[in-house]
């Protein structure tokens, strides 16, 4: 159209051709750029969901231990009141004719 026109002068072609191909380019670096960023975001994205994951385990695994401490404590508590009701009984029996 803009080539075949007697209007324009063939530097006037040139520089609307160079216009059209800059913008296209400039274009397609913003493509490029824009799924870059994006690539970047879901890479950020995963890296925290994945950090926020091992941060959950090791919630959970304290909380395990911490329950398990528990549950030691109470059986070796169960089984300090076992011995000493057996030496106490022991003891009675003892002193019992």
């Amino acid at each position: 159209m803009i080539l075949a026109s007697k209007e324009y002068g063939e530097e006037s072609a040139k520089e609307w051709l160079n216009t059209i191909i800059n913008e296209r380019k400039e274009r397609e670096e913003n493509e490029r750029r824009n799924e870059e960023i994006q690539i970047a975001e879901r890479k950020l994205k995963e890296e925290q969901e994945i950090a926020e994951r091992r941060r959950q385990d090791e919630i959970q695994i304290a909380e395990q231990k911490r329950q398990d401490e528990i549950a030691e404590r109470r059986r070796q508590d169960e089984i300090a009141e076992r011995k000493r009701k057996d030496e106490m009984e022991f003891e009675l029996q003892k002193h019992t004719p």
